[in-house]
């Protein structure tokens, strides 16, 4: 009879054989999302994206991965959805070095942060969930030991970062809301008749919705505008204004 048995060995075993297993460690410990200025992710056979902060916290969203911070104007970006990304990409641990492995990148992400470059590429999950990443860095280039799901995470489609809304201001800066329809119009005003830079004949220190409708064609808002004495259902707008 003869017997045998099978080993597989974890790529982190291969490199800490007969050493105690180290501590896990975010591989960029100093960075943090609110300091990141651009982002660009380059796909395994091609494709990718890229995003850029223009400085006033407003993301961007382009098309195709770059090498350098994207110029030009994008398409808005959902800043909270960039935001979550990176806490994501930053929390990213190593749980080892190896110095003699080859990175085959099935994703490369570039970060920028005062004009600094951090490039991360990593490699496919081996059979037992670990990556190789290699990360170059401050003038030094070193391969660690990830996850693998660090690859799912950072091998996002680009219209995931589109900024869906089809309004960004927020409900506290709306004053005036007109449906324009083929029968007729309707418009609901918020505030009292007193004059304001932003919304002439409105006054902003009321919060209370009224409305008005009509037939043909929604007439201009002037100076002299009154509101209609029909209170609106605050709550309604509220939800109209979530779509």
């Amino acid at each position: 009879i003869v017997g045998g048995y099978i080993t597989y060995l974890r790529v982190s075993d291969v490199a800490t054989s007969g050493k105690p297993e180290p501590a896990a460690a975010r591989l960029l410990p100093t960075l943090t999302a609110a300091e990141v200025t651009a982002v660009s992710v380059t796909l395994e056979g091609g494709g990718g994206f890229s995003l850029a902060n223009d400085g006033s916290g407003a993301w961007q969203l382009f098309e195709g991965a770059a090498t350098t911070r994207p110029a030009g104007a994008g398409v808005p970006a959902d800043n909270a959805a960039v935001t979550a990304y990176l806490n994501r990409v930053l929390a990213a641990e190593s749980t080892g070095t190896t110095a003699s492995a080859t990175v085959n990148p099935a994703v490369t992400l570039r970060l920028e942060s005062n004009g600094t470059p951090y490039v991360l590429a990593v490699a496919a999950p081996n059979a037992v969930g670990e990556s190789l990443a290699r990360l170059d860095a401050g003038g030094a280039s070193t391969v660690h030991l990830v996850s693998g799901d660090l690859v799912d995470a950072l091998r996002r489609e680009a219209a995931s970062f589109r900024d869906l809304r089809l309004v960004t201001a927020s409900q506290a800066d709306l004053r005036v809301i007109t449906l324009q329809q083929p029968d007729g119009w309707t418009r609901l005003v918020r505030g009292g008749p007193s004059p304001t830079a932003d919304a002439p004949g409105l006054s902003i220190e009321s919060t209370g919705w009224t409305l008005a409708s009509g037939p043909g064609t929604a007439p201009v808002l002037t100076a002299d505008y009154q509101t209609s004495n029909l209170r609106a259902d605050d709550a309604a707008v509220r939800d109209l204004l979530l779509l």
